[in-house]
């Protein structure tokens, strides 16, 4: 009976614990969608594609409440939240969820958020975890990523509105918003993120191989 009351003690206090843990609503919107940019290669930019797969967006998230504010300028301080696959019907729109915890976090937290988005053939929802290195990332480029090929795009990290951080809700309450219009927060997940698309290793290779031949060419002049 003792044993039996101590477990039920303990399954209660579990429930307790997860029905505190703080909510984000990871779902983006028309106003801020997620862009293949192949500008660079003479393309034009577009949102996400429909097609299924296509794409994965993965959330990190930095307890600032918890941990203060000053770690959150380093990204390998931010944890992995969860990986999404592209919209099969709204183009630049990802399956996001609107009570999404964040574990480890309680209602009434704040936190910083950033995004990572790349092509689903680099490992699907569990590619960021050999395809992206924090330690070399740079918001808003394709520094750290060891991706082969594809698309691959990092969003600014976002302080929320009041620059401080995202309010967390209390689950299973719906998530406090972090994909707002610019104006309304630090970072840029409002305007949109772009995916730029990332050369094969053969191609940085042949271009290697190019500038030392211009280099020989020259020095033979």
């Amino acid at each position: 009976m003792k044993k039996f009351i101590l477990t039920a003690t303990a399954v209660a206090a579990l429930g307790l614990s997860a029905m505190g843990q703080g909510t984000i609503n990871f779902q983006n919107n028309a106003t801020t969608r997620y862009f293949t940019n192949a500008t660079s290669t003479g393309g034009i930019r577009g949102a996400m594609s429909t097609s299924p797969n296509a794409y994965v967006v993965a959330l990190f998230f930095y307890d600032i409440t918890v941990n203060g504010i000053g770690g959150s300028s380093n990204l390998n301080n931010y944890v992995f939240a969860t990986s999404v696959f592209n919209s099969a019907s709204s183009i630049g729109i990802i399956l996001g969820n609107s009570a999404l915890g964040l574990a480890g976090t309680s209602g009434g937290d704040s936190v910083s958020v950033f995004t990572i988005a790349y092509s689903g053939s680099e490992g699907g929802l569990t590619g960021y975890q050999t395809r992206f290195d924090k330690n070399g990332a740079a918001p808003g480029t394709v520094n750290g990523w060891s991706g082969t090929s594809g698309y691959f795009g990092m969003s600014n990290v976002a302080y929320g509105p009041s620059g401080t951080g995202f309010v967390l809700n209390t689950a299973p309450a719906a998530g406090v918003v972090m994909y707002q219009n610019t104006a309304n927060f630090i970072g840029t997940l409002g305007g949109g993120t772009d995916m730029l698309p990332v050369p094969e290793p053969s191609t940085f290779a042949l271009t290697g191989l190019g500038a030392a031949a211009m280099l020989i060419f020259r020095r033979r002049k």
